[in-house]
């Protein structure tokens, strides 16, 4: 078989290959768009107009932890880094509500194992200091 055979027929195996890719390929789906001005969605995508226009009938929502009860403060400290929502007790590896001591002495031993994410655990120490 010459050289030039040979490319014509690979050449001829690569157009059919993208034809097929493009015709079995979904169509593209753009996304939905969030509306936030038409008020809030119930049930089955339906609008709670009513609860929109009276706000003060609407029940207030409470979120809880786990054996949480009333008065009682969450002792896990929350902090944000990059977008992204943390638990600074469990970045520097300590348990909730351990004393600040512990926390420093912990943020130290992390900082000299991982150096490069030293803006995260300075995040997460000065959060707990703040909590």
């Amino acid at each position: 078989m010459s050289s030039q055979v040979f490319l014509w027929v690979n050449l001829g195996v690569a157009v059919l290959l993208v034809l097929i890719f493009l015709i079995g390929r979904k169509s593209f789906q753009r996304p939905t768009k969030l509306n936030l001005r038409k008020g809030n969605l119930g049930p089955g995508g339906k609008s709670n107009s009513k609860d929109v226009a009276h706000p003060e009938k609407r029940p207030d929502v409470h979120f809880k932890s786990a054996g949480e009860s009333v008065g009682e403060k969450s002792l896990n400290v929350m902090f944000m880094f990059n977008g992204h929502s943390f638990d600074a007790h469990e970045v520097l590896g300590v348990p909730a509500g351990a004393r600040l001591e512990m926390v420093r002495i912990a943020f130290e031993r992390e900082l000299k194992n991982r150096p490069s994410e030293k803006d995260f655990l300075e995040a997460a120490l000065s959060a707990i200091r703040r909590g």
